[in-house]
């Protein structure tokens, strides 16, 4: 019988915490949206320029300049040592 009212306990303070969340959900949304695309596009970019210019692990490399991106970074530690000066 303790665990029918644990459970109902864990629901209800769920509830109440997902009322607290309902109030700023479009804010958040929006901001996630923006940040998302900002670092979206970094890795992209990144990704098709360097497999335009036919550089070797283009998908792993895609992938940390995405990783970097999101941990607020950015794409030069990866991008750097890729230019080639002829």
């Amino acid at each position: 019988m303790s665990s029918a009212g644990a459970g109902t306990l864990k629901f209800l303070v769920s509830v109440i915490i997902a009322g607290f969340l309902f109030s700023p959900g479009p804010l958040l949304v929006a901001a996630t949206t923006t940040l998302a695309l900002r670092i979206d596009s970094q890795a992209v970019l990144g990704g098709m320029g360097m497999s335009l210019a036919g550089v070797p692990g283009t998908s792993l490399l895609t992938l940390a300049i995405l990783v970097l991106g999101i941990i607020q970074i950015g794409p030069l530690i990866i991008a750097a040592p890729l230019v080639d000066r002829k």
